[in-house]
């Protein structure tokens, strides 16, 4: 992914394509973090407000810095 793309995602978007890289399902994401498959589908789909409460805990799921994911 490019500087340019990752910077023009959206929140949603970077969760989604970071999932997807660990070859994660939407429900394995969702046991992972304690939330439900539809609380991450409203994520990547940015229409939840509170999936910045989670970063850090996606960031851990998936090595990497919570500011890549938001």
């Amino acid at each position: 992914m490019s500087a340019e793309t990752f910077e023009a995602e959206s929140v949603g978007m970077r969760i989604r394509s970071l999932r997807r890289e660990r070859g994660l399902t939407q429900e394995d994401l969702a046991a992972a973090t304690g939330v439900s498959r539809s609380a991450v589908a409203q994520w990547e789909t940015d229409r939840a407000g509170q999936v910045r409460g989670n970063l850090s805990r996606i960031a851990e799921l998936k090595e990497c810095h919570s500011s890549r994911v938001g």
